[in-house]
């Protein structure tokens, strides 16, 4: 104790061998220190001691002491070798002691209202030259704790346990609660909980508990008490040693014995990271050392649901060290799955919000009957989905949607914190081609939308994309390949084919119908690549290649066979057509060649003078057997044959092209 302004009356018969010796006294400004700790204030104290001295003893006849309203009573002896001394306090004020306390001790429970009187027996023992022991007993009866914000309480507090310091030696200090209880408003708990050794202490707990959540949730950790009820039933048992408490590391935990089980009954609960609460939280869980078992879990978050067994591993380490990971092993199943409500944002103004934290990871076999996402319809989606280091691969991965199937696998890759990295390399079967354009909002274009098609599709995609958390994407880095069939398709009003009503009737090619369509689509650095494909309609035979940009800028390059009545307007209007016509001699009909550029909605289209040279040099080339049987035809006609009532038919030779360069198409790989 150091103190100042002292003020004290002693009084004895020093000079005798043996004297009793009187003092009372106070002193307003008391600064205690109790071994390294300080306390937080500078005291008020008041005493009034008898002591009874003989030589170099000196007894405790009687001792009072007040220490700021806290009154305490001392008996015992002192010499030089050894000090016994008894220090008693009863009906201490909680209140009071709590609020005495240093700062780090009490600091999360500050804003506490604590009601209840506490006993307390202390015993000093030993050599006052080197460092007495100190033992201590204590009891709080009928105590409460009130949160001042929701006026929750724990009452009917009983706390009951010991205090040994070790004399100085941390190996051996001691601290006990042997039983402590409590109720709240349709809960209650009871324990113990003991610690040997603040040096690479020993620490064990039992925790009986039946607790009504949203009575309690004012006393949880902050993570827990933003919203939160339900039922919660626990009775767990621990035991481990850690090397030490202040700084606890995965290596304290391997010999952690955690045993017992929790069960949640109709819990609801907010999250931080959820938009919408968790509702209808159920389950059963039991504690099997360092992880927890999950008998069975179930819930729902707005319109989905979930139910999931397996284990979380590590979560004793999770709890206990900050930055730990934990990992969850299980079997996800779900009815309904709402992307949309899983992934709000509800802390900023965007949409959506997705990061891959690296503190957790799981391996789940995932059965999903359906999944949504805005406009996006999936059903019975299988697969195996692992998340490890803040990346997540779902392989494989099986689902229908849009009237078809999906086989695939992807990869997000979420170790940048401001981007995530997307690929998917899959296979799409018998899907339908319209409904894909309008569950996918058009690819986020505005030419070739779902009312311009109608089909069945065939594909093989890879794709490679890269997003921010909100979910907007890059569109200079999307890459993708697609190699696709389409089957009874049509195009419906489709601008860049009634951009050619100037060469053809544009009743005809308001629905262009077609059999067959295949080909390899590419899109890179915003940009759509189409290469040479034909396409044999209802309306025309005509066939093509190109680019076309995410801003409709154009550049095709189309071949056509027209029929009498599609050109007989032309002949008519525009004699000098004519010579733009490429006759073959295997195809009677003639070949259009138009190059389309600029924008869609307004396009410049001029017959394409270059790509008839390129198809008349191709047509005529290691065509020599060909071109002789043709002479001898013409000098050396077939009499015997009735020509009168053949008509020709319509062929359309296209030139050979290179292949189209995949040089920048994603590749699918592991991480």
């Amino acid at each position: 104790f150091e103190g100042r302004n002292l003020y004290a009356d002693v009084s004895g018969q020093f000079g005798a061998d043996e004297f009793k010796l009187e003092t009372k006294g106070k002193t307003a400004q008391l600064q205690a220190h109790f071994q390294e700790t300080k306390l937080p204030a500078e005291l008020p104290m008041h005493w009034n001691v008898q002591l009874q001295v003989k030589g170099d003893t000196v007894t405790v006849e009687r001792a009072w002491v007040d220490i700021d309203g806290l009154p305490f009573k001392a008996n015992g002896g002192y010499r030089p070798d050894m000090i016994d001394l008894y220090l008693t306090g009863d009906d201490l004020s909680l209140a009071h002691l709590l609020e005495r306390l240093p700062e780090n001790l009490t600091k999360q429970y500050k804003k506490f209202k604590a009601q209840g009187k506490l006993h307390f027996r202390a015993h000093l023992l030993g050599d006052p030259a080197a460092r007495p022991r100190i033992y201590a007993d204590f009891h709080l009866n009928r105590g409460s704790i009130v949160d001042p914000d929701t006026d929750q309480e724990l009452r009917d507090l009983e706390i009951e346990g010991r205090y040994d310091d070790g004399a100085g030696n941390a190996k051996s200090a001691l601290l006990e609660l042997n039983e402590f209880s409590g109720v709240a408003s349709g809960s209650s708990f009871s324990g113990s909980f003991s610690m040997a050794g603040f040096e690479s202490p020993l620490i064990r707990a039992k925790l009986k508990a039946d607790l009504n959540l949203a009575e309690i949730s004012a006393f949880l950790p902050p993570t827990l008490n933003k919203e939160l009820s339900g039922t919660a039933v626990l009775d767990v048992e621990f035991e481990n040693r850690f090397y030490r408490i202040d700084e606890v590391r995965q290596r304290d935990l391997i010999g952690a014995q955690m045993n017992g089980s929790l069960e949640i009954i109709d819990v609801r609960l907010t999250t931080d990271y959820l938009k919408h609460p968790v509702e209808d939280l159920n389950g059963r869980f039991s504690f099997t050392n360092r992880d927890l078992r999950i008998l069975e879990c179930s819930g729902s978050v707005s319109e989905s649901d979930f139910n999931i067994n397996g284990f979380f591993r590590n979560t004793l380490a999770y709890a206990l060290i900050p930055g730990e990971p934990v990992a969850l092993e299980a079997e996800f199943k779900s009815n309904n799955l709402q992307l949309d409500d899983l992934l709000a944002d509800g802390n900023s103004e965007s949409d959506y919000s997705l990061e891959l934290s690296p503190r957790v990871s799981y391996d789940l076999n995932v059965n999903i009957a359906k999944l949504g996402f805005e406009k996006f319809t999936a059903n019975n989606i299988r697969g195996r989905f692992l998340q490890k280091a803040g990346v997540l691969r779902a392989d494989p991965l099986t689902f229908k949607a849009v009237d078809g199937s999906f086989d695939g696998r992807m990869v997000v890759n979420g170790r940048e914190k401001e981007e995530l990295q997307v690929l998917v390399d899959a296979r799409v079967n018998d899907i339908d081609i319209k409904r894909l354009f309008f569950e996918f909002n058009n690819f986020g274009q505005l030419t070739l939308v779902s009312d311009n098609l109608k089909g069945r599709t065939d594909a093989t995609i890879q794709f490679n994309s890269y997003w921010t958390p909100q979910l907007v994407t890059d569109m200079d880095r999307l890459t993708t390949t697609a190699d696709l069939t389409i089957r009874d398709g049509a195009l419906i009003d489709f601008e860049p084919l009634n951009a050619l009503g100037s060469f053809v009737e544009v009743e005809e090619l308001q629905n262009v119908e077609f059999k067959t369509l295949r080909n390899r689509i590419e899109i890179r650095r915003q940009t759509i690549y189409i290469p040479d494909m034909s396409i044999n309609s209802s309306a025309l035979d005509f066939a093509g290649s190109g680019t076309h940009t995410f801003t409709n800028q154009i550049d095709y390059r189309v071949r056509m066979r027209l029929s009498d009545v599609l050109v007989r307007k032309h002949q008519k209007e525009r004699p000098d057509l004519e010579e733009h016509y490429v006759f073959q001699d295997a195809a009677p009909g003639p070949l259009l060649f138009l190059h389309m550029t600029g924008d869609v909605y307004d396009p410049v289209i001029k017959y394409d003078a270059q790509s008839a040279k390129q198809n008349i040099v191709a047509n005529f080339k290691d065509e020599g057997k060909e071109i002789k049987e043709a002479f001898k035809q013409e000098f050396n006609p077939d009499t015997t044959a009735d020509r009168t009532q053949e008509e020709p038919d319509f062929v359309i030779e296209w030139n050979e092209e290179e292949e189209p360069d995949t040089s920048y198409s994603p590749n699918f790989y592991d991480f």
